[in-house]
């Protein structure tokens, strides 16, 4: 069908190239705001699309047809599982990039982790918070490593999302 790239209209909007799935359903986080606060906070969480609905709402929009009427909008309803924190990691900054300094894992990992990653069986959780204690000056940024609890929400999945997810800077 090479007639049709000359004789008809172009399908779907051009806007998102390529017209593919994503390869994973979760995102990847690229860039972490930098915010300062009193006490450190995770700056992300884990969602997960349940549906749709719809909501009523005043339009709010000074310009609008509508301005100060009640009108319908769509709504996307997210379930976020609850989450656990199993781990810490921490960088350092180099001339290349962030290097791994160190990482420390909960004591009694819950049964579930292992569906979603191999931990090392002879980890020394005290030893790793000693090294993450010393060298203060040597550390970066530091993350925290949450799991996602799926059975206590109303997905169908057994295996747990882990993340990396950033904290907010204390302000000094």
């Amino acid at each position: 069908m090479g007639h049709r790239k000359t004789h008809a209209p172009k399908h779907g909007s051009l806007a998102y190239l390529p017209r593919k799935r994503a390869k994973r359903p979760v995102a990847r986080i690229r860039y972490w705001p930098k915010v300062s606060v009193d006490v450190p906070r995770l700056l992300g969480f884990a969602g997960y699309k349940a549906g749709m609905t719809f909501v009523f709402t005043i339009e709010d929009r000074k310009r609008s047809p509508s301005f100060g009427k009640e009108v319908m909008r769509a709504a996307t309803v997210i379930e976020t599982p609850p989450m656990l924190i199993c781990g810490i990691r921490t960088y350092t900054k180099t001339p290349y990039g962030l290097r791994n300094l160190t990482e420390a894992w909960m004591k009694d990992p819950p049964a579930e982790l292992d569906r979603a990653l191999v931990l090392p069986e002879n980890f020394d959780t005290e030893q790793m918070l000693q090294k993450l204690e010393e060298n203060p000056q040597n550390r970066a940024f530091v993350r925290f490593i949450p799991k996602t609890n799926p059975k206590k929400s109303s997905l169908y999945k057994k295996t747990p999302e882990i993340r990396e997810i950033d904290r907010g800077r204390h302000h000094t």
